[in-house]
């Protein structure tokens, strides 16, 4: 892989570790693009020049219309295009998600892993949601067990191809990371005597059953790629 926008190296299909690559190089386009939007001020500030701020120059300068976004045919693969969605978003502005799109994500209830994983999540929003420990570690519990669900309906995503199943493992390993530092960052509360130990002790269990179905599914999957 090149040193910069991985999909240059593009040959049909990449293996585990050449997803997570790429996935490493989006999480660090993705960190600019929320610190370019976190100072973006509607009113204030011109939308062209943020656009262009957050896009490769050579993509934003071949854009023969940038200005006309709903009626370009290309939008779907420009990345203007998503800059000037972003800012909906940030605005509040942007349309709902459609039924078909949900209706396509319904399917991960088919994914032991993910049922667990979510059902996990929620379990842990209920124990901690109203916390006022002042900690970051729950903070980061929460937030890392909310990325375990998300992150295999992100490989769910990615999809079933030969060319992408990889990138689904390498999404659900992700997933796992995120299980571990949920976790850790548990015990950390429990450390600080936010949480009694058996609490811990009775997530941690809830945690090793959401492990197991993640190790299980990403077996499956491997044996699909095989």
């Amino acid at each position: 892989m090149s040193s910069g926008m991985p999909l240059d190296d593009w040959q049909g299909t990449w293996n585990e570790d050449e997803w997570e690559a790429f996935m490493t190089w989006a999480d660090s386009c993705t960190a600019r693009y929320e610190r370019l939007l976190t100072n973006f001020v509607p009113g204030r500030v011109d939308l062209s020049a943020l656009a262009k701020e957050m896009v490769e120059d050579d993509l934003f300068e071949g854009c023969d219309n940038p200005e006309g976004c709903s009626s370009c045919s290309d939008r779907d693969d420009c990345e203007f295009y998503l800059v000037v969605q972003l800012a909906d978003m940030k605005r509040g502005s942007a349309p709902s998600i459609d039924d078909e799109l949900a209706e396509k994500f319904s399917v991960l209830r088919r994914i032991p892993a993910y049922v667990a994983a979510h059902e996990f999540s929620i379990k842990l929003q209920e124990s901690f949601g109203e916390m006022k420990t002042g900690s970051p570690a729950c903070g980061a519990a929460l937030e890392a067990a909310s990325m375990v669900p998300a992150q295999i309906a992100g490989g769910h995503g990615i999809g079933y191809s030969k060319e992408s199943i990889c990138g689904n493992i390498a999404n659900c390993k992700r997933a796992l990371s995120s299980l571990e530092l949920c976790l850790e960052s548990v015990k950390e509360l429990a450390r600080q005597k936010h949480v009694p130990y058996v609490q811990v002790e009775a997530l941690a269990k809830v945690g090793e059953r959401v492990r197991s179905a993640v190790i299980q599914w990403i077996a499956l999957l491997r044996h699909r790629a095989a």
